[in-house]
C-alpha cells in the first residue's frame, strides 16, 4: 500500500492487480486506494473485476493503455 501511495502522490498512474489476494484483503487494499484518491482529487477506475488504476489529479491515460492493461489482465484471468 505504501509503494502504491507514494507512486500515486508523485504523479504517476498506478494499476492494482488484486488477483490471487482474499475478498478482506483486497477489500481493504480498494478502500485505503479510494482514499487515497478522494483525498487528492484523483480517480479510481476499475479496469477488470481485479485490477484498478488510480490516476492523479493533472494525469489522463490514454484509452488506448486503459484498453492494453485490461487485456494484459484478461488473458491473466483465463
Amino acid at each position: 500500500a505504501k509503494d502504491v501511495a507514494d507512486r500515486f502522490l508523485s504523479g504517476q498512474p498506478v494499476a492494482v492487480n488484486l488477483k490471487g489476494l482474499e475478498h478482506e484483503t483486497a477489500r481493504r487494499i480498494i478502500d485505503f486506494a479510494s482514499g487515497l484518491c478522494y483525498g487528492k482529487g484523483g480517480q479510481l477506475e476499475r479496469v477488470t473485476p481485479q485490477v484498478y488504476l488510480l490516476t492523479p489529479t493533472d494525469v489522463e491515460v490514454p484509452v488506448e493503455e486503459k484498453l492494453r492493461i485490461r487485456d494484459e489482465n484478461l488473458d491473466d484471468q483465463r
